[in-house]
C-alpha cells in the first residue's frame, strides 16, 4: 500500500459539521479499500472564484493509505460525485 495526500473541497450543503464531512470522506476512501491515517479540516471557506456555481466550500486535507491501482477509480468516483467541487491526490514518497 502507498501513502497519498488527498485534498478535497466539498459543497457548502455537503454537511453542517466537521463530523459529517469526515464521515463523507471516510465513505469515499472506503470505496477504494483505503484507510485514512490523518485528516485535517480547514472548515468552510470562501472560494476565490465560483466553482460549479458554488461560492463557499468545505476544505479537507487527508493522508490515506491505498493501493496505487485504486487511485484512478477514486478519481473517477470523485468526478461524478456532485458534492465534490475539487480534489487533488498526490503520492507521498
Amino acid at each position: 500500500m502507498s501513502i497519498y495526500e488527498f485534498a478535497l473541497v466539498l459543497r457548502e450543503e455537503a454537511g453542517k459539521s466537521e463530523a459529517e464531512l469526515k464521515k463523507i470522506a471516510a465513505e469515499i476512501v472506503s470505496k477504494v479499500k483505503g484507510k485514512i491515517t490523518s485528516i485535517n479540516s480547514l472548515g468552510l471557506k470562501q472560494l476565490s472564484y465560483p466553482v460549479k456555481k458554488a461560492l463557499k466550500g468545505w476544505v479537507l486535507f487527508m493522508e490515506i493509505e491505498a493501493e496505487g491501482s485504486e487511485m484512478k477509480s477514486l478519481d473517477r468516483n470523485l468526478k461524478i460525485n456532485d458534492q465534490v467541487l475539487r480534489n487533488l491526490i498526490i503520492k507521498k514518497e
